[in-house]
């Protein structure tokens, strides 16, 4: 966001359950986040927005787009989650004491870095410092908790072959959370989808920011000239 400020008023807001964001209700599909966007957006007046949304913030960007047409100029989806196959994690991961556990052993060094490097494929590309606060912000991602519906995630290829504004999609070649062959499913479901892969991992921003800066650029000049 800083290297991007001058050419852009930027947001970016926590989905409810993440970062500084508290559970006011505990969210259980996938709706309720797009909604607590819109309803974000409209309590800041916010007009029609780019919106880029990474990972499981590329399902819930999907989701807004279809539903809330007019509050999108255009769209940029990062290796987006639960597309186009739908998931569901282990039932065990969902039981609370495991799941905090799991989020708090991310942040002990040693698997800090093994986490780091199945999110990534080049963990020297991202500073020391940058990967520990990757890391930590995993506790902080308290919708992760026990939540057992949290994680049936829809097949979304149909709402996004409804999508009617300007959309483009980034992957990792070397993605290990995602596979980057859904991509080319998702170019299947809509044609005019302009799609991008790296030679990195899942997380573009982090490893190859440069290359994240540009693609945020090419959406929102999609913006700008549709």
């Amino acid at each position: 966001m800083a290297r991007l400020a001058g050419a852009f008023a930027m947001w970016a807001p926590d989905l409810p359950g993440f970062g500084r964001t508290s559970l006011v209700r505990t969210p259980q599909q996938l709706y309720d986040y797009a909604d607590a966007m819109e309803a974000w957006a409209r309590h800041r007046d916010l007009g029609p927005a780019v919106l880029v949304g990474h990972s499981f913030g590329g399902m819930v960007a999907i989701d807004w787009a279809a539903r809330y047409p007019d509050r999108v100029a255009a769209l940029g989806i990062l290796a987006p989650v639960a597309v186009p196959h739908g998931y569901r994690v282990p039932p065990a991961f969902a039981r609370p004491g495991i799941s905090r556990l799991l989020l708090t052993l991310v942040s002990l060094p040693y698997i800090r870095e093994r986490f780091f490097r199945y999110v990534v494929s080049d963990v020297m590309a991202v500073p020391a410092d940058e990967r520990a606060a990757y890391a930590w912000s995993m506790r902080r991602c308290r919708a992760l908790i026990g939540l057992h519906d949290f994680y049936a995630f829809p097949d979304l290829r149909s709402t996004l072959a409804a999508i009617r504004c300007p959309a483009r999609l980034g992957w990792g070649l070397h993605d290990q959370v995602l596979p980057v062959a859904d991509a080319d499913v998702l170019e299947d479901a809509m044609p005019d989808l302009q799609v991008v892969r790296w030679p990195c991992g899942h997380s573009v921003l982090a490893e190859r920011p440069d290359d994240g800066d540009s693609f945020i650029r090419q959406v929102a000049l999609a913006a700008a000239t549709r």
